[in-house]
């Protein structure tokens, strides 16, 4: 199953987070969103390192303000893939 969001953390990630402390932040929330929205453990949401480097890509501080994910969950294992979705 895939399911495609956008998600705009910028601001909260900001509000929340000091400078040094962002990106890291930012894959947190992806990872509580994709396991409260699939209903699935945390543990158990994988972050793509194509999307990791996206969000790594301008540094701790400089985080994208709105990005688009596409999750692709397998129900048999109970496992979602969190990629970028480039369209």
């Amino acid at each position: 199953m895939e399911r495609k969001y956008t998600l705009n953390f910028g601001q909260l990630v900001r509000n929340l987070y000091p400078p040094k402390k962002r990106a890291k932040g930012y894959v947190r929330r992806i990872v509580k969103f994709v396991a409260r929205q699939l209903k699935v453990d945390e543990s158990n949401v994988k972050i793509h390192p194509s999307l990791n480097e996206l969000i790594w890509s301008q540094g701790a501080n400089g985080i994208p303000r709105s990005i688009s994910i596409l999750v692709d969950f397998d129900e048999e294992e109970n496992v979602a893939v969190v990629k970028p979705l480039l369209e």
